[in-house]
């Protein structure tokens, strides 16, 4: 049975993100997308649950050094910012337009992240 058939309604998921390659020949990114759906749906959780898909490869393949080092990159980002380093928790009030920086901000709305640049 897939993990998908194994999530419960209303149950304290912890904190997920999915990542997957448009082009990637053996899982479709289509069935990471459904799993992380589905647990955004399902969790009683406060934790995120994202999907970072990368449009230039998939599963590894074709990807050259910049695009495996921004994936290490958002892998520990988010495994900090969900272990409580305080270098990586998300704002308290979100900048109004005039006083963001040039650089990406990130926003928290409920449960889903929204970077914005």
């Amino acid at each position: 049975m897939s993990p998908y058939h194994h999530v419960t309604d209303g149950k304290p998921y912890p904190a997920v993100m999915g990542i997957t390659g448009v082009n990637d020949p053996g899982v479709p990114s289509w069935i990471v997308a459904k799993m992380i759906a589905r647990l955004q749906a399902a969790t009683a959780s406060d934790r995120p649950m994202l999907l970072r898909v990368d449009f230039a490869v998939g599963h590894g393949l074709g990807s050259g050094r910049t695009q495996r080092e921004r994936q290490v990159a958002d892998e520990w980002s988010f495994i900090l910012w969900q272990t409580g380093d305080p270098e990586f928790q998300l704002p308290a009030e979100p900048k109004a337009l005039s006083e963001r920086g040039p650089c990406c901000e990130v926003l928290r709305r409920k449960d889903r992240i929204y970077f914005d640049s």
